[in-house]
């Protein structure tokens, strides 16, 4: 079933989020502050591996690169894109509205957690 991968992933984010605001009163600050570094490590490993699946591949037993200038043309129009429409600006501005409309207004690490699921 084509997107189910994408509606296992929002579940699996709704869960987590509901597990972590009715547990994280029961959590001490050290722990709390570990977890959310490690959820930060693992997605930067996940995010490199996809990156790095399309750009080196295994020829005669050696690593090879292909598609290295696809890889850094994309990142640079990427980055180009986002600082010309401040879509990390936006991001934010909507999440604050998120934690305001969701009576959040309390959890100063609401919208740190919700730019990092998006």
């Amino acid at each position: 079933m084509r997107g189910l991968g994408t509606i296992i992933n929002i579940a699996l984010i709704v869960l987590a989020g509901t597990f972590g605001c009715s547990f994280s009163s029961k959590m001490k600050e050290k722990m709390q502050e570990t977890l959310f570094l490690v959820t930060g490590v693992a997605v930067i490993f996940i995010g490199i591996a996809g990156a790095m699946e399309q750009m080196l591949c295994i020829e005669n037993g050696k690593l090879s690169p292909r598609n290295i200038m696809m890889v850094i043309c994309c990142l640079a129009i990427g980055a180009i894109v986002g600082e010309y429409f401040d879509l990390d600006g936006k991001i934010n501005q909507f999440a604050d509205y998120v934690k305001k409309k969701s009576n959040n207004g309390n959890d100063t690490k609401f919208v740190i957690a919700f730019v990092n699921t998006s």
